[in-house]
């Protein structure tokens, strides 16, 4: 009894109960089961049978364990994979970009410059050859835009991230490795990193005929791979420089016979992408505009002859005048001296790198050059061999990248 779990009682009424009655149970009990196996199967082949019944039972299922288990959402949906673009699946990095000025081109992340007092050692930024020098530095971000203009009116685009990220102390590779649509014979005249591509900006050209011309930057967002024409120029013209402009600033050029302009940027109207411009200073038959620049009143033009003479002057010696004139004498232009090379816009922190046509490279710091008057011929900057000549200048601004890299280490 005690394993059949029932007491006296009950095992006496069935001891007395007849073999059988007792069949007579299991056979009305198995056939009530039959008969629910038969009802369940009808049921099942029913649902089996209709699309509409089965969906509709599965909603019901998903909805009871949505309402018993559901939680809100703990992962975001991002766009289909197609619709991802090349910089969604790369970090936007703060990166140093530097140019020199044989075109090797790189990449460093900007935490590996290190802030530093002033008169430290610093840290080796590019290993370059002995002629080659950094002509333009860009710290920016790896999704932001770096326009690159040619001589030939041409303007390339990469992005930050296109740029071969290497440790500091290495040289880089070549630009037009990064470049396929640039030709052999195209020279680089300007590297310009952009953010946002705003209306409210414009890209200054100047060639070499005294042209200029001024274009919103909103017109050079897109740049196909082998380049786009950015200004239209005569035959035997070429791009000289491009600066990036607030529409409002002033504009110095500078020819190669030694005279010079400053006009408002307001008096040259924009014009679209593929024009030509307007004239900004009048040159003769055998003279050129060497450089342009934006005109800084606090600071000085500095200002180099083929022969190795040079001088800074002050902005304030330069009048303001229309654009297309024949401007001012800016340097005393001589056999001695030779033809204007080119000039920068200096302060008393920035260095100037000069390059020599056989490769010699000499750096001189900015408080240590004498300041002249406008129409002065300046002084000896360089000795020179006979078969030697100056080729190019360039400004390193030394406060600016101390500042910039001082900033972004807060």
């Amino acid at each position: 009894m005690n394993h059949l779990g029932i007491d006296k009682e009950q095992a006496a009424f069935i001891l007395e109960k007849k073999i059988r009655t007792l069949t007579g149970y299991q056979q009305l009990e198995t056939e009530e089961h039959l008969a629910a196996l038969i009802i369940e199967i009808k049921r099942l082949k029913d649902i089996l049978s209709s699309e509409e019944t089965l969906k509709n039972m599965i909603n019901e299922d998903l909805e009871r364990i949505r309402d018993e288990y559901g939680q809100e959402r703990r992962t975001s949906l991002k766009p289909p994979a197609e619709l991802l673009e090349e910089k969604d699946l790369i970090q936007n990095e703060r990166v140093v970009i530097t140019f020199s000025n044989n075109g090797n081109i790189k990449s460093t992340k900007e935490s590996y410059y290190r802030t530093q007092r002033r008169n430290g050692r610093g840290v080796s930024g590019m290993n370059l050859d002995d002629d080659d020098f950094i002509n333009n530095l860009e710290i920016m971000y790896k999704h932001d835009n770096l326009l690159i203009f040619t001589d030939k009116g041409k303007v390339y685009q990469l992005k930050g991230f296109d740029v071969p990220e290497t440790q500091a102390n290495t040289k880089g590779t070549h630009v037009y490795n990064l470049i396929p649509g640039i030709e052999d014979d195209e020279n680089i005249r300007s590297v310009i990193s952009v953010k946002v591509f705003s209306k409210d900006q414009y890209l200054f050209f100047t060639t070499k005929k005294g042209v200029v011309k001024k274009t919103s930057l909103s017109e050079y967002e897109n740049i196909r791979k082998n380049g786009i024409i950015a200004i239209t120029l005569e035959e035997k013209d070429a791009l000289v420089n491009v600066n990036l402009t607030t529409g409002l600033d002033k504009i110095a050029m500078l020819t190669s016979s030694g005279q010079s302009i400053v006009f408002e940027e307001e008096d040259v109207r924009p014009s679209g992408r593929s024009t030509m411009g307007v004239r900004g200073i009048k040159v003769g038959t055998k003279d050129f505009v060497v450089s342009s620049d934006i005109f800084d009143d606090t600071g000085e033009l500095f200002i180099i002859t083929q022969n190795g003479y040079s001088k800074k002057t002050l902005f304030s010696e330069f009048k303001l005048q229309k654009r297309g004139g024949s401007g001012a004498r800016a340097l005393k232009v001589t056999d001695k001296t030779g033809p204007i090379v080119s000039s920068v816009v200096i302060s008393e922190e920035d260095s100037i790198y000069i390059l020599t046509m056989n490769g010699t490279l000499i750096k001189l710091e900015s408080d240590n050059l004498s300041t002249y008057k406008r129409n002065a011929q300046g002084t000896k900057t360089i000795n020179l061999r006979d078969d030697d000549i100056v080729k190019t200048v360039a400004r390193v601004s030394e406060e600016e990248v101390e500042e910039e890299t001082e900033t972004l280490s807060k």
